[in-house]
C-alpha cells in the first residue's frame, strides 16, 4: 500500500510536533491496520485448519500411530502459532492505542538501503512504516508512534553522500558498480546486454498481463454474444490476436532498437541536474502511471522505485543506449563538481 498522504508536508509534521495525528494519517492508518488485521486473521484459519487437519489425520488408525503422540507433536506447534498471531495481534492494538491517546516520538535517522529494501531508522531503531513511503534516501528527522514504531511523519535532515546514492541508484536501476568502468568509456560492459534484454523482457512481461485481460474481456463479451461452440473459438483466437498486436506494437519497436544499440556497443552519456517527472493517466477505473528521469532536455523512463531513489537537485551523470534511450547506469556527481 502506498502512502495516500504528504508524509513531509509541514501541516502533518506541525501537528504531530503538537501529538496530533491529522484526518489524514488517522484514515491511512486505520486502512493500514484493518489490512494488517484481515492478513492476521487470514492466516490464523488457515494456519490453525492446516494444523488441525494434520493432527487429526495423523490420528486416523490407519497411519498406526498413537493419537498421544500425534497431539504431544502437533499441539505445541499449533498453540505456538496462536500465540505468534496473537502476539502480532496485540502489536497493532498497541498502534490503534497510540494513535488514539496521540502517543508521538521523534527521532533523527536515516531512510536508506539496508539489502534489497530501504529501511527507515531513527538512531538504532528500525522503524515500520503503514505502507510504502515515497521518500529520497537520506537524513531525517522521523514522528512515530512511541512504542510500536509506526512511522507517520518526516522532515528533511542531510542528503547522503555520493557513495550511499550510488549504491541506491544502481539497485534501483539494476546496474552493477563494475559496469561503470565500461560505460564510461562509451562501450557496454560484458554482461551489460543481457541485464538490458532481461529489463525489457519483464516490461513485455506487464504487457503481455495487461493485453491478456483485454483479450479475456474480448473473449467474454464475444461469448455471451455468440453462443454455441463457435461462439467459444472465436473469442479465443480474436482475444490472442489483440494480445499479440498489442504487445507487439508495444514492445517490438523498443525491442527492435536495443538490439541495434546492443549490436553497436556503443554508450551515450548526458550530464546535469536531475529532475523526477511523473504522469498519470485514467481510463475509466484505471489509472496508468509513467515515471521518468530528466537530465538536460533528455526523459528517461525508469520504474518507480527508480523514481523515488533520485534525489532531485544533484548532478548526475547518465548513460544510456543512444537510439533506445535504455539506461545503463547513472551515478551522481560530488558535490565539488558544482563549485
Amino acid at each position: 500500500m502506498a502512502q495516500s498522504y504528504n508524509f513531509l508536508a509541514a501541516d502533518v509534521v506541525s501537528a504531530n510536533q503538537r501529538g496530533a495525528v491529522t484526518p489524514e494519517q488517522r484514515t491511512a492508518l486505520q486502512l493500514a491496520l484493518t489490512i494488517e488485521f484481515s492478513t492476521l486473521a487470514m492466516a490464523l484459519i488457515v494456519g490453525v485448519s492446516v494444523l488441525a487437519i494434520v493432527a487429526v489425520s495423523g490420528s486416523d488408525p490407519s497411519v498406526g500411530l498413537s493419537p498421544s503422540v500425534v497431539w504431544a507433536c502437533f499441539g505445541p506447534v499449533m498453540v505456538g502459532y496462536v500465540g505468534l498471531i496473537g502476539w502480532r495481534a496485540r502489536r497493532l492494538l498497541l498502534v490503534r492505542a497510540e494513535m488514539n491517546a496521540g502517543k508521538i516520538a521523534r527521532g533523527d535517522g536515516t531512510y536508506r538501503l539496508e539489502g534489497k529494501v530501504y529501511v527507515a531508522r531513527a538512531g538504532d531503531r528500525k522503524l515500520h512504516p503503514p505502507g510504502r513511503l515515497n521518500l529520497s534516501p537520506g537524513i531525517y528527522r522521523f514522528y512515530f508512534l512511541e512504542r510500536s514504531g509506526w512511522v507517520i511523519s518526516g522532515e528533511v535532515g542531510v542528503e547522503l553522500d555520493e557513495m550511499d546514492l550510488l549504491k541506491a541508484l544502481a539497485l534501483a536501476n539494476h546496474f552493477d558498480l563494475g559496469m561503470l568502468a565500461a560505460n564510461r568509456a562509451g562501450v557496454l560492459a560484458e554482461g551489460q546486454a543481457r541485464a538490458v534484454y532481461r529489463r525489457i523482457l519483464q516490461q513485455a512481461g506487464a504487457v503481455a498481463v495487461t493485453s491478456g485481460a483485454l483479450a479475456l474481456t474480448i473473449s467474454v463479451l464475444v461469448i455471451l454474444a455468440v453462443p454455441g461452440y463457435a461462439g467459444v473459438l472465436i473469442p479465443i483466437g480474436l482475444g490472442l490476436s489483440v494480445a499479440g498486436v498489442v504487445l507487439a506494437s508495444q514492445i517490438g519497436p523498443k525491442f527492435a532498437a536495443i538490439w541495434r544499440d546492443v549490436r553497436a556497443g556503443q554508450v551515450a552519456l548526458v550530464e546535469g541536474t536531475g529532475q523526477k517527472l511523473h504522469t498519470s493517466r485514467s481510463i475509466q477505473a484505471y489509472t496508468f502511471h509513467s515515471y521518468h528521469y530528466q537530465i538536460g532536455d533528455l526523459k528517461f523512463p525508469v520504474t518507480y522505485m527508480g523514481y523515488s531513489t533520485l534525489v532531485e537537485g544533484w548532478r548526475y551523470r547518465l548513460y544510456y543506449l543512444p537510439e533506445s534511450k535504455v539506461i545503463t547506469a547513472i551515478e551522481p556527481l560530488p558535490r565539488k563538481s558544482e563549485q
